[in-house]
């Protein structure tokens, strides 16, 4: 038998890895963005460029009540900013400094949520300590932060923890657990938008298996996993409710191509799927690279077909330009 007395010893060594993942992931963010400190430096970000954040009308806090885009002519109705975690340090940081903290943050938060849940699953320290690294540093992740996509890494962090409130013997009331996990769910979505949504069928598929995984009749964990899951819906969706309602009153309700009829959805097909993952190009998922990475800028020669030779973004009608029917191609 383990002695009593040196739990104590243990859960106070198991909690102060946390400060030892600090370190060292804090270190190693410090060093890929050790040009951020320097004041004439700033990251450029696509996404999230620094003129964008310093417009007038996307400021913060004034877009937490509405936004207006000035794109062209007169503009129109934006989406009104979220009350998530991105805009909350936006409207606390000036542009500047959010521009230099807002990629690293956004890493070390998904490092750090990583580590949570983990640590929750009762995994040696130090592999949470290893798994907190690995999702920080991971080079996805930090592509995303440094496109200016942070919020999409915050989204992916609040999965983890929605995962984590599952999975933690701290809480014994489900119902607990259930309204922990719909909240980061809910900020997820609010983080993520479109991609917060995909993420969250994550959570759906983890509650399944963690009900299938516990010893009862089968019908209990069918009807576990059931409500559970539409328990974490409709708390996320109370939570994000804001962000939900602006979406369909900005980018579907009385836009104009966004009806549901035959006709519509057939003259917006081509547009829809031209980025879409051809069939054969999804060996790409498991061969990185395998019709090229787009790389031209490193092509000195005047043919540049070497760079990629796929046909994602490719107009579908080039292919029935092509086709040997003249028919076809009169069309």
């Amino acid at each position: 038998m383990s002695d009593p007395r040196a739990r104590p010893k243990e859960k106070k060594r198991d909690s102060s890895r946390w400060l030892l993942l600090a370190g060292l992931l804090g270190a190693a963010l410090g060093i890929l963005f050790h040009r951020s400190f320097q004041a004439g430096e700033i990251l450029f970000a696509n996404d999230g460029s620094l003129g964008v954040i310093k417009a007038t009308e996307n400021r913060l806090p004034g877009t937490f009540t509405g936004a207006w885009q000035c794109l062209n002519w007169i503009g129109g109705a934006s989406v009104s900013a979220a009350p998530n975690l991105s805009n909350l340090l936006s409207t606390l940081f000036p542009p500047e400094i959010f521009q230099k903290l807002y990629a690293p943050f956004s890493l070390f938060f998904v490092g750090f949520s990583a580590w949570l849940f983990f640590r929750q699953l009762r995994f040696n320290p130090m592999v949470c300590v290893l798994v907190g690294l690995a999702a920080g540093l991971n080079t996805h992740f930090f592509s995303t932060a440094c496109w200016g996509l942070g919020g999409w890494n915050l989204a992916i962090g609040m999965i983890f923890l929605a995962l984590a409130a599952l999975t933690t013997k701290a809480i014994p009331q489900t119902w607990a657990k259930i309204v922990l996990a719909g909240l980061a769910v809910g900020m997820n979505l609010m983080e993520g938008l479109d991609c917060g949504a995909i993420l969250s069928v994550y959570v759906g598929l983890f509650i399944i298996f963690q009900a299938g995984t516990e010893e009862s009749p089968i019908g209990e964990k069918i009807w576990k996993s059931i409500w559970s899951s539409l328990a974490v819906v409709i708390v996320a969706a109370i939570f994000a409710a804001q962000i939900i309602f602006g979406l369909i009153n900005t980018q579907i309700k009385d836009i104009a191509g966004t009806g549901q009829d035959t006709e519509t959805k057939e003259q917006h097909w081509d547009f829809c799927t031209q980025w879409s993952l051809p069939k054969m190009e999804t060996l790409r998922v498991i061969i990185p690279g395998l019709y090229g990475y787009r790389l031209k800028a490193y092509i000195t020669d005047t043919n540049q077909a070497s760079a990629y030779w796929g046909r994602i973004g490719e107009d579908p009608k080039i292919s029935e330009l092509e086709s040997a029917d003249p028919q076809v191609r009169a069309k």
